[in-house]
C-alpha cells in the first residue's frame, strides 16, 4: 500500500512540474486532485514519504492557483508549508537549502493567512498564553512579527542567491529575490532591538513539531468522483461514517441530566440532499433507530474541526402537538473532531408538550 501511495504522489507531482515547465497547464488540475487526494490519506506531515517533487509541485501550484473559499486557501498554504518542512527535515546540504528557499515566497505571498490567529490551530507559530479575567478568556499570541522576522532572517542568512540553483527555475529565483527585497525594505525601517530577534531555525522546527501534533487538515478538491458527504463537509468526512459510541451525556433544559458508558453504533450518510441515520444500542425513546431527513443547511469550519447541520423535520411532525415536534427525531447535529478524527456527535431535539430542548452527546471513534 505504501509503495502505491508513493508512486501516486511521485507521478502526480512530476506531472504538475512538467506542466509548468512545458507551459501546458491543461493537465495541472487533474494531477493536483490526485496529489491532494493521496496526501489526505496521511494524518501527519512527518508520515509523508520524502519525494522531492511533491513539495515543489505543491509550491508551484499554490503560488499560481487559489480557491474561492478563504478557508481552503489557508489550508492549502499551511499544508504546503508542512510538506516543505517535511522535505527540509529529510534532506541536507544544497537540497535542503532548495526547499528552505521556497518558504520565503510562500510565507510572503500568503502572509495574511499565516499571520491570521484564526489559522493558528493549523499553523501554531507561537504558543499563546491564555488567561481568564472576569469570565472572559484573553489570549496573548506573543510578538508574532518578531517570530516571522526571525524566520526570514534565518532563511536569507542561509541562501546565497548567486550559487543557489532554485530547482533550475528562473521564476522561483525571481520570486525569492522579490520577497527578500520586500522584506528588507520593510525590516530596515523598523526600530529593532538587539535582543528582539529569535533563533529562526528553532522557530521553524518548533512550529513544525506543533503542526504534527495537531494533525494534517484534509485539502478539499471538487471532483465528480466525490460522494455528497465529501462535498458537503469539504473533505472533512470523505465517506459515509460508522461511529462507535463508548460514552454519552444527555442534557435537557428542563434540568434532567445523565451520563455514562454506552456500547452503541451510529451510522450516517448524505445522499440526494438527505441525511440518512441509523443506530444500534441507543434507546429509541431518545433516538429513532432509522430515519432520513432533508438536509436544510450545513456549516463547516474545518479550522475549528467542527460541522453543524440542520434538518427539515416536517416529514415526522406530530399533529397532536402544538409545535409538531417528535421527541426522538433530531432537528440538528454537530460533529466534532480532534486531530481531524471524529470524536463526538451531538444531536439536538425539541421534546415534550412545552417544546423544551434536549441534547444527546455521543463520544467515541469512527472507523
Amino acid at each position: 500500500m505504501e509503495s502505491e501511495l508513493t508512486t501516486s504522489l511521485s507521478s502526480a507531482a512530476q506531472n504538475i512540474i512538467n506542466c509548468f515547465v512545458n507551459g501546458d497547464k491543461s493537465e495541472v488540475y487533474e494531477n493536483w486532485k490526485t496529489l491532494v487526494s493521496t496526501l489526505n490519506r496521511f494524518a501527519k506531515y512527518s508520515a509523508i514519504p520524502h519525494i522531492p517533487s511533491v513539495p515543489l509541485a505543491m509550491f508551484l501550484y499554490v503560488m499560481k492557483y487559489s480557491s474561492k473559499r478563504t478557508e481552503e486557501n489557508s489550508i492549502r498554504a499551511i499544508s504546503t508549508f508542512g510538506v516543505i518542512m517535511n522535505a527540509i527535515e529529510n534532506t541536507g546540504g544544497i537540497e535542503k537549502l532548495e526547499f528552505l528557499a521556497l518558504l520565503s515566497p510562500l510565507l510572503t505571498y500568503y502572509k495574511k493567512y499565516f499571520k491570521n490567529v484564526d489559522n493558528y490551530s493549523l499553523f501554531p507559530i507561537t504558543v499563546p498564553k491564555k488567561t481568564e479575567t472576569f469570565d472572559q478568556s484573553i489570549i496573548d499570541w506573543g510578538n508574532t512579527n518578531v517570530v516571522f522576522d526571525s524566520i526570514f532572517l534565518y532563511i536569507y542568512g542561509q541562501i546565497d542567491i548567486d550559487s543557489q540553483p532554485f530547482f533550475g527555475n528562473e521564476e522561483i529565483r525571481k520570486k525569492f529575490i522579490s520577497s527578500k527585497n520586500a522584506f528588507f525594505d520593510e525590516y530596515n525601517q523598523k526600530q529593532q532591538e538587539s535582543d528582539g530577534i529569535l533563533d529562526g531555525e528553532r522557530a521553524l522546527n518548533d512550529c513544525y513539531d506543533r503542526m504534527n501534533q495537531v494533525g494534517k487538515c484534509p485539502i478539499y478538491v471538487p471532483s465528480d468522483a466525490n460522494n455528497e458527504i465529501n462535498n458537503k463537509t469539504y473533505g472533512l468526512i470523505p465517506n459515509k461514517i460508522s461511529f462507535c459510541v463508548s460514552k454519552y451525556f444527555l442534557h435537557e433544559t428542563s434540568g434532567a441530566m445523565s451520563e455514562g458508558e454506552l456500547n452503541a453504533q451510529i451510522m450516517f450518510d448524505i445522499q440526494d440532499g438527505f441525511i440518512n441515520i441509523s443506530c444500534m444500542g441507543i434507546n429509541e425513546q431518545y433516538l429513532k433507530n432509522e430515519f432520513s431527513l432533508p438536509l436544510r443547511e450545513s456549516r463547516v469550519r474545518k479550522l475549528d474541526q467542527y460541522i453543524e447541520m440542520s434538518f427539515d423535520t416536517k416529514a415526522y411532525r406530530n399533529p397532536n402537538r402544538k409545535f409538531g415536534n417528535v421527541d426522538n427525531i433530531p432537528m440538528a447535529m454537530e460533529i466534532h473532531f480532534e486531530h481531524f478524527k471524529l470524536t463526538e456527535i451531538s444531536l439536538d431535539f425539541i421534546v415534550g408538550e412545552h417544546a423544551s430542548m434536549r441534547t444527546l452527546h455521543l463520544y467515541g471513534y469512527a472507523y
